[in-house]
């Protein structure tokens, strides 16, 4: 699982800036329509320019407008991811709450499952005076005898010593 948080409030903040660039924006294409593309002065030779002008308006204007579209639109889409990210960390925290009722009201109890409470159950291990259960495998082992591990030539093996008695 990926190790990382994301705040539906830091991203609605973020959504606003952007939502604050279109103004931005705006003022650009205003200032190109108004001032840097003006061709009322041309006169004379400069007369033969205001085709070019206006073609370099039209390409420029058509560039900020879809800047602004992409910006309204990334706006959109980080307010929508904002609302999903809210939206899931409101189901799970339900969900949470819910789990913990239902543990907390006994409610969920599973005859067939150890721990759940059910008839016939047994605490589950740790729980204070509950029976401790015996883990120990049956003794089916053959006893051990008192004699010593014996070599290939029935002398003692290297290494042994004799048991106690």
């Amino acid at each position: 699982m990926a190790d990382f948080e994301v705040d539906p409030e830091t991203l609605r903040e973020y959504a606003q800036v952007v939502d604050g660039l279109h103004w931005s924006v705006s003022k650009i294409d205003d200032y190109m329509r108004s001032t840097a593309c003006d061709t009322s002065g041309f006169t004379g030779l400069f007369y033969v320019l205001r085709p070019v002008v206006d073609l370099v308006a039209d390409l420029y204007g058509e560039t900020l407008k879809f800047g602004h579209s992409r910006l309204a639109s990334l706006s959109e889409g980080v307010q929508s991811v904002a609302k999903s990210y809210a939206d899931h960390d409101a189901q799970v925290g339900k969900i949470l709450i819910d789990i913990g009722a239902e543990l907390d009201d006994g409610a969920g109890r599973d005859p067939g499952i150890v721990g759940t409470g059910g008839p016939g159950d047994r605490p589950p291990i740790g729980v204070p005076g509950a029976p401790v259960p015996d883990f120990r495998p049956p003794m089916d082992f053959p006893p051990i005898s008192d004699t010593i591990p014996q070599g290939p030539t029935g002398t003692p093996a290297p290494g042994t010593q004799p048991l106690p008695d």
